[in-house]
């Protein structure tokens, strides 16, 4: 499959409690792990749709303060350009551009208020399908307490194009890259006390019966199912470790 830039090619999930978390989403979802090694930086847990790899995980210890979460990798064409670009925006270096012997390279900047992302550019990076399907992520959101200079920050990072319109009242803007919509950008609700953060939606066959799934497997439903239309049907739960995570399915 031919490289496409700016879009979402890889999410980690930050937790501490590997186990717990590896058995959530692959009891839920259906996803699979793999062990890969990484010399000196030990081993990674890989997760897999079937067979092809998409994301891993990684442990966060006692002293590391960070909230689990789900972060995202953004496909870009030079990686020390584009975390050089974030400084100029506005962001902030997390981590300067750094090398994944084999696998590519990426750095991870903040926006404005805080949010990470990591800019990569790898010759193996895993393109998404064309057309999700179950066990896929399929969309993404920046939920955020104030959205003000942020349209115009991703707009020139990642060379996203936005559109903004109302959504349940509230404006609601459409990044799109390659001709395609992939990042949505939200004002957070006032009782919304774990923003800002990245939203992922993985495609279910049923949002309900997933929901009755996950809550026997330790999650909370924070957004019961709705409606979106011509969108689909989604709702979104808090995972064990409290890290917030949508669901979505064809009406």
């Amino acid at each position: 499959m031919a490289k496409v830039n700016s879009i979402p090619v890889w999410r980690d999930l930050y937790t501490r409690d590997r186990d717990r978390s590896v058995a959530f989403y692959t009891e839920l979802f259906g996803w699979r792990t793999k062990v890969f090694p990484m010399g000196e930086l030990g081993d990674y847990t890989m997760f897999l749709n079937g067979e092809r790899p998409f994301g891993g995980l990684e442990v966060l210890d006692g002293n590391d303060s960070r909230p689990s979460r789900w972060h995202i990798y953004i496909s870009v064409e030079d990686v020390d350009k584009t975390t050089a670009k974030a400084v100029e925006l506005g962001g902030k270096v997390v981590l300067p551009p750094t090398d994944i012997p084999t696998v590519g390279r990426y750095s991870i900047i903040a926006d404005p208020v805080g949010i990470t992302s990591c800019p990569f550019t790898g010759e193996e990076e895993g393109q998404p399908p064309a057309t999700p399907g179950f066990g896929d992520f399929c969309w993404e959101e920046i939920v955020v307490r104030d959205t003000t200079g942020l349209q115009d920050f991703y707009g020139k990072l990642y060379a996203w194009s936005g559109e903004t319109s109302p959504m349940a009242g509230a404006p609601y803007t459409v990044f799109s890259a390659a001709g395609k919509d992939i990042v949505g950008l939200m004002a957070a609700q006032a009782e919304d006390h774990l923003a800002p953060y990245w939203q992922s939606y993985v495609v279910v066959e049923s949002v309900e019966e997933s929901l009755v799934k996950a809550e026997k497997l330790g999650a909370k439903v924070v957004v019961p199912p709705m409606d979106i239309p011509d969108v689909g049907r989604i709702a979104i739960l808090l995972d064990p470790e409290d890290n917030t995570v949508g669901i979505w399915a064809k009406l």
